[in-house]
């Protein structure tokens, strides 16, 4: 028996291969891989991923910073966040915190 068997809602985001993007989305979606919330709890995906740091074995990739495209350390992980963003939207829980970007990324449609 499945401990979760219902299936609130999923979404899905554009992807273009880049190896230090790759990097950094693999280490943000490992972090938030599993975590399950008990009625009530909040889930904040910068606290449950950490700062993103090279110690920790981000890359420099594209970021949005004052207006502009620019590589960053943890660069890409903003899509991971559009698309729990998205799947949580369909699955109807509550939004209690949202920070857009400056650009409409290209990997998803603005909401």
């Amino acid at each position: 028996m499945e401990a979760f068997p219902d299936l609130l809602g999923t979404f899905s985001t554009r992807y273009v291969n880049n190896k230090d993007r790759t990097t950094n989305l693999t280490l943000a979606s490992n972090k938030i891989n599993g975590v399950v919330l008990m009625p009530g709890e909040t889930f904040s995906f910068n606290s449950v991923v950490g700062p993103r740091t090279e110690a920790k074995g981000y890359k420099n990739a594209a970021i949005y910073s004052d207006g502009m495209v620019t590589d960053g350390i943890g660069g890409g992980i903003c899509q991971i966040v559009t698309t729990l963003y998205n799947a949580v939207i369909k699955s109807d829980l509550e939004i209690t915190v949202r920070r857009n970007h400056s650009f409409v990324p290209s990997y998803a449609e603005p909401r």
